[in-house]
């Protein structure tokens, strides 16, 4: 059999694996748990063959760790098997999330989109950047990173002219801001699932910072300057549209997302489940509902056969590296560690909150810049590290480690974000990552200190 119909087969347990685990939520059952489980093992251990080098190597330590932990406590065989599928509910996400691209896709959403943005930016050819980047974070909360190409291609056939690689760096910075607040990212559902919080509980909060961040990006718009930087020259396009039926798409697609973020809120805080639970059965049911209404539902069943079938292929890396990262997790809250752990930052903080905070963004910038994913490590310091340990709340915790996580994202060579943006200027990635590394420093200063003196205000 070839790798080829063997990844397709990987795709099908691999959706089956999600369905099963939603059916689980409502229906607890050990023995199901167990099956879950085990499906994760196996997509684990295929996903390790196709894997690349470093990923082996980190999820090879991961696991070694993590058994010497379960063996070192003797913990029982079902533990082991268990530890596996602690993060199901988040490689769930990366499944479902696309099920929502594509009936955009489908619909004649996308196009829509283009072709009204298109027509809106020629009303503000001058602002080029700033307009971008405000699509850019508008387009992220669904698309992920994958707004940037489309923001890109929009600009370089809207504005009369912008430096190319400046203007893909501040597509990079509103893209990111995403990631500090919405559902939809898979940081936001961790942190939510590990201190078992609701959106609404932190959701304000990280929009504060996420809008800070946005703010720090403008301020440092007029030194983001490269010597060889091409200067765009807009191409005359005799195919805009000014029919309203793109207006209207736009009109109703904003209906629908509004319809899914409403659904997805309501049940998080009317149903035993979290947030990122919320998002991912929303997102997979609503867009059949979706593809009825709108008189596409064969189409779309063909796409989304199509993408079960890729399903292993696309997100083979996210797969390894958290489902590995979910079994270290369970080990390590098995242990004292977190308790050792806090001592040493708090006494080299000196007892301060605010220099705790700082250590903990460092320290996930730090390892993100060696390889490390920003996930991993924030997964790692919530299963150790209690907040009553640093004399704060589960919020603060779950904010500062979306903090960590959103710049260990942009100080990293490694990241999807980075790698991105490296591929829209022609920049390596390490030059990227020299270019980001100022703003991001100051961006690591100010956003703790935001939300500690939101937490002196609110919680003390």
């Amino acid at each position: 059999m070839s790798n080829f119909s063997i990844r397709k087969i990987l795709g099908v347990l691999y959706f089956i694996t999600i369905i099963l685990y939603i059916i689980e939520l409502f229906w607890y059952s050990k023995q199901l748990y167990l099956i879950i489980s085990s499906f994760a093992f196996i997509l684990l251990i295929f996903a390790y063959f196709f894997t690349t080098k470093s990923n082996k190597i980190i999820v090879f330590l991961l696991l070694f760790a993590g058994t010497l932990i379960f063996i070192y406590n003797k913990l029982p065989l079902s533990e082991f098997i268990y530890g596996f599928g602690n993060n199901v509910n988040i490689i769930a996400l990366f499944l479902a999330v696309p099920f929502l691209s594509t009936i955009i896709s489908v619909g004649g959403y996308l196009q829509a989109i283009k072709q009204q943005l298109l027509n809106q930016t020629n009303k503000l050819k001058n602002l080029p950047y700033i307009l971008s980047g405000f699509l850019s974070n508008c387009l992220s909360i669904i698309f992920n990173i994958g707004s940037m190409p489309i923001v890109n291609k929009i600009a370089e056939e809207s504005f009369n002219s912008f430096k190319k690689k400046k203007l893909a760096l501040t597509l990079m910075r509103s893209s990111a801001a995403v990631a500090f607040w919405s559902p939809y990212y898979v940081g936001v559902g961790l942190v939510l699932s590990i201190y078992e919080l609701s959106w609404l509980d932190i959701g304000w909060i990280t929009i504060l910072i996420a809008v800070s961040y946005l703010l720090i990006s403008l301020f440092f718009l007029k030194q983001l300057n490269f010597v060889d930087d091409i200067e765009n020259e807009r191409v005359n396009n005799s195919n805009t549209i000014t029919d309203k039926s793109a207006s209207n798409k736009v009109i109703y697609l904003l209906i629908w997302t509004a319809v899914l973020l409403i659904i997805s809120f309501l049940l998080d805080y009317y149903l035993p489940i979290n947030m990122l639970n919320s998002v991912s059965i929303v997102s997979m049911i609503l867009p059949i509902i979706w593809s009825i209404s709108i008189k596409v539902f064969k189409t779309y069943m063909k796409h989304v056969r199509k993408l079960i079938l890729n399903s292993f292929d696309q997100s083979k890396n996210e797969i390894i590296i958290f489902i590995s990262a979910g079994y270290f997790g369970v080990a390590l809250s098995n242990t004292d560690v977190g308790h050792s752990i806090a001592d040493i930052i708090i006494n080299i903080s000196f007892g301060s909150i605010y220099i705790m905070s700082i250590i903990l963004v460092f320290f996930t910038m730090l390892l993100s810049f060696c390889g490390i994913h920003p996930v991993i490590v924030a997964i790692g310091l919530g299963s150790s590290l209690s907040p009553e340990l640093f004399g704060v709340n589960s919020i603060y915790m779950a904010v500062i480690l979306l903090i960590s996580m959103g710049l260990g994202y942009n100080i990293s060579p490694f990241s999807a974000i980075t790698l991105m943006t490296s591929n829209l200027t022609g920049v390596s990635p390490i030059n990227i990552v020299k270019i980001n590394s100022v703003y991001i420093l100051l961006s690591a200063f100010i956003l703790p200190l935001l939300l500690y003196l939101v937490f002196i205000f609110l919680y003390k």
